[in-house]
């Protein structure tokens, strides 16, 4: 099997979907759109307080226009709750970009399509330095990304739709529960905003050709777990050589020759392995690493 050494890819002057900078200015804007909308509800419930109390004072039941305040505070805490977990997923994204430098475009885009709004699964991944509490608020900030922040509630029990929905209700109007997600929506921007900038953890990327129309890329450092992404080539699938248990023999006969093989030798056992699959979807190969002896 032959093999070619090429230059890494590099993000940093790219644009849009591979460029992590955007992805990270793209939270920020919806951050600040859920703070407006937080700071209009406040604003209504101000208004429904001074007109329910007006009408304590004259003695008269409160009209429906001064009710209508009322809506419109949770319509606007409902959706500030939306944009801050798009926010979350948005900087969450920008890690992944990060972590795909080195990846061919059509990979890096349906890896960002395959974790969709699968936010604890993106901080696990990345490595992300947070806690079981943190990664249990995530889920419940993907349950309001997917449903819960959209759809009508999903209970055809109308007993259990109300409840179900007072309980929804009066989650997304706490406001204490609003700054503990915004908190946590800075602890991880403030996370993945380093990685790739400490100059004491400095990243590597190497790209080796495999055959004629195949490759391994390795990453390393920059903060990230160590990952390796293959194609196996054409030739190497005829051979029935496209397996985990062909790739670590492969290594081996590499790993004194070039050093971006020899950090995945000898951190076999740390690597996230995916494979390059048809119409370039990523697969994870995670389960098959486990099962390998060290190398």
């Amino acid at each position: 099997m032959a093999q070619k050494y090429f230059p890494t890819i590099s993000y940093t002057r790219r644009v849009g979907l591979y460029n992590p900078d955007h992805w990270q200015n793209e939270s920020g804007i919806q951050i600040k759109s859920s703070i407006f909308l937080r700071e209009a509800a406040k604003n209504k419930d101000e208004k429904f307080k001074e007109a329910l109390l007006k009408s304590k004072e004259e003695e008269r039941r409160i009209d429906f226009h001064s009710v209508q305040y009322l809506f419109d505070k949770e319509a606007a805490n409902k959706s500030s709750f939306l944009l801050l977990g798009y926010a979350i997923e948005l900087i969450l994204k920008a890690g992944v970009v990060k972590f795909c430098r080195g990846l061919p475009d059509p990979l890096i885009k349906n890896t960002l399509k395959k974790y969709s709004h699968r936010l604890e699964k993106m901080a696990i991944d990345l490595g992300l330095d947070l806690s079981g509490e943190e990664k249990k608020e995530l889920v419940k900030m993907e349950q309001i990304i997917r449903t819960d922040g959209r759809y009508p509630i999903s209970e055809e029990d109308s007993e259990k739709n109300v409840q179900k929905w007072s309980a929804l209700n009066l989650k997304l109007n706490d406001d204490d529960y609003y700054r503990a997600i915004l908190n946590l929506h800075e602890r991880i921007f403030s996370i993945v905003d380093k990685l790739d900038k400490d100059s004491e953890n400095p990243a590597f990327t190497w790209l080796y050709g495999l055959d004629q129309d195949g490759y391994i890329t390795i990453r390393s450092g920059g903060g990230f777990p160590l990952r390796a992404t293959v194609k196996y080539s054409s030739e190497q699938i005829k051979n029935n050589e496209n397996t985990v248990h062909s790739l670590v023999e492969f290594i081996k006969t590499l790993e004194s020759k070039h050093m971006g093989i020899k950090v995945l030798s000898t951190n076999w056992k740390y690597v996230k392995l995916y494979e390059h699959g048809e119409k370039d979807r990523p697969i994870s190969r995670n389960q098959e690493v486990k099962k390998m002896i060290v190398l």
